[in-house]
Formats: C-alpha cells, structure tokens, sequence
C-alpha cells in the first residue's frame, strides 16, 4: 500500500497508463472514488484511494474483465461496544426468522490493520506486474488468437487511448495492432483485434 498521496503523473506511471483521462475513467467508472485536491487545485490520489485502484488494477488483468464489473474488496466498518460480554446473545427482532443468535467475541475487530493487510498483498502482486510494460501486448495477443471482441472501454484500458474510425472507415489502428469495429456489446462499440505485420528487411524509401 502506497504510504503518501501519489499525483497524476505518479498514478499513470504506477498503472503503465498514457493519458489523465484513463486515470480519471478508472476512478469515476471503476473504483468509484473521487480524487481529493490539493491548494493548487492538482488532483491527487490518498493511500486509501490507491490501494482500491490498486486492486482494480489487478481485475483488470484478468479475461472479460472491464471498469463496470469490479467489486472492490469490501471494507465495512464494525463498531463492537468495549464493555460487551462474552456470549451476549444478539437480540433476534432484527433478523427475518426466529433462530437465536449467540455470538462470542473474543477478539476486537481491527479494520483498519485489515484494511491495510489487503491493499499490501494487492500492492505486491501488482509490484511483480506492473514493471512489464509490454504486458498489455500479451493480453491483446491472447484476444486476437482467441478471437475475442473487446468493448471500446476494455481496448482503451489496453492501449491507453479510446478508438475511434473516421467517416467511411471501420478500423482503428495503433502501432501493429488493428482493432475492427464488429458490432456492439450492450451500450459500447464491439472490436475485433487483428495485427499488421512489419517487414523488418525491406527497403526504407
């Protein structure tokens, strides 16, 4: 877990992302935080706001994964009375059905310490990945080989920008990579990945 506020340069280097937009997507679209503010007006990021990203990070390395489908990992609250006998049973009127409830507290819940155990383990998985900056490129091999249509927000996660075709044209292309508009999936623009090879031995003009 990061220890200090990181700015938006600093987050874009963390997340190997290319523009501010792609940060302010994951935060408004996927973690669903929003970034504190310093005197200058510079938007920057706490620790806490890290560590969620950090593990949105981690979702999306994985298949069919996209800012609308994650589930940060919960971090409820428990206030628990210091004077609370053991094996007070829990007044049942709060629960649907009848069944009484004994529970034993043994141990104070510390959620904070909780907390911070979890955004550590997400920190270091995501410390051994992140220093690959080619890595995105294996996620859109495995896509193209699969066959796979991924929606604009999935390539942009990817590439850093948002495809687009101009009037006419149904393809977008970044460096060797070639996404083809295909449709739709639910509400955003579906593309096929297809890559152009380069001929290493011919002739430059």
């Amino acid at each position: 877990m990061s220890s200090k506020n990181l700015s938006i340069k600093e987050l874009l280097e963390r997340y190997n992302l290319k523009i501010r937009k792609s940060i302010y997507d994951w935060c408004k679209k996927g973690a669903k935080i929003e970034l504190q503010k310093d005197e200058n007006g510079r938007s920057y990021a706490t620790p806490e706001q890290v560590a969620i990203l950090d593990q949105l990070a981690e979702h999306l390395k994985k298949p069919d994964s996209t800012l609308s489908n994650f589930v940060p990992v919960s971090t409820v609250e428990v206030n628990t009375p210091v004077n609370t006998p053991i094996n007070t049973p829990i007044n049942n009127s709060i629960y649907s059905d009848s069944t009484e409830i004994n529970t034993p507290i043994n141990t104070p819940i510390n959620t904070q310490l909780l907390a911070e155990l979890t955004s550590i383990g997400y920190s270091l998985v995501s410390a051994l990945r992140e220093r690959d900056p080619l890595e995105h490129y294996s996620s859109l091999e495995r896509a193209m080989l699969s066959n796979w249509l991924l929606t604009t927000s999935e390539v942009k996660a990817l590439i850093g920008v948002k495809p687009k075709t101009k009037k006419g044209d149904n393809t977008f292309r970044r460096g060797n990579w070639v996404f083809v508009k295909s449709g739709k999936i639910g509400n955003q623009a579906a593309w096929q990945v297809t890559k152009v090879s380069t001929n290493l031995n011919s002739s430059n003009d």
